[in-house]
């Protein structure tokens, strides 16, 4: 047994939208995140209503994708106590391929893919195709959590966490998609609905994050005033970074509460499974 799994490590924060007494009985669906060293899990009713929010995760300094801490949640996790409740999964990936659908070739996108980015034995490459946006997404996942999952949830669904910003948004201008983790970011810019530009990358403060914006308004020559960003968040943990973001860009949208893009997170994921 190890830190992540005994307590000593890990974290856990809750959200509740209403009694957190008869929440268990009234969720229908659970929707998940894996991400590199978090599982997080948000439960709704049967009109998709968003119940709940579990989040729990491990320190930095401990090497990420223990399968220990997700087997972990997996055993003692209420949400989880219906197997079939599990609808979805969504994966967060740093090694990921962007590929037009008219330019789609499955061998060539993974050996595409192994260019870009070192390719473990341990890890799994999986094709996501957008049919909304008519792109595939080619990323990796560790093969052991891959197995854990289906171990435990064999019917459920796995998309990468990108998927949501893949549709194609319905407004005008400039576009900035950001999903922020305690670690990790994930952008897509869409212009007229149209992706642009995509990438995920890690961060340890917002000006790193608004570094990375700052720069790709520069490549695309937009101005502050043009671009429209939304955040969403796996955490309430990452309100305090979005409010200081709001600093470097006027047209960021500000959360009312902190949970906020969490809950809009969810809100976009559920519309993405179902």
């Amino acid at each position: 047994m190890t830190d992540v799994t005994t307590g000593t490590a890990a974290k856990r924060q809750e959200y509740y939208a209403g009694n957190n007494s008869k929440i268990a009985d009234e969720v229908k669906r659970v929707i998940g995140i894996f991400l590199p060293r978090a599982f997080v899990l948000g439960g709704f009713d049967e009109r998709g209503n968003l119940l709940t929010v579990q989040h729990t995760d491990y320190k930095k300094q401990i090497q990420s994708w223990l399968p220990d801490f997700f087997e972990h949640s997996f055993l003692t996790e209420p949400l989880l106590s219906d197997i079939q409740k599990l609808t979805t999964v969504f994966i967060a990936t740093d090694k990921y391929l962007l590929t037009p659908g008219i330019l789609y070739n499955e061998i060539a996108a993974t050996k595409w893919l192994s260019t870009i980015h070192f390719i473990e034995a341990t890890e799994t490459v999986i094709n996501h195709y957008d049919k909304e946006s008519d792109v595939y997404y080619t990323y990796t996942w560790p093969s052991a959590i891959k197995k854990l999952l289906l171990s435990y949830f064999l019917k459920t669904t796995v998309l990468p966490l990108a998927a949501y910003q893949l549709n194609t948004i319905d407004t005008r201008g400039y576009q900035l998609q950001c999903c922020i983790s305690g670690e990790q970011v994930i952008a897509t810019l869409n212009h007229n609905g149209t992706i642009q530009w995509h990438q995920s990358f890690n961060y340890q403060t917002a000006e790193d994050i608004a570094y990375h914006i700052k720069l790709l308004c520069k490549q695309y020559n937009i101005t502050d005033d043009e671009l429209q960003i939304t955040c969403t968040a796996t955490s309430n943990e990452q309100s305090e970074i979005i409010s200081r973001l709001g600093q470097y860009f006027s047209q960021l949208q500000q959360p009312n509460n902190d949970w906020a893009n969490t809950i809009s997170l969810f809100q976009q994921l559920y519309t993405c499974a179902f």
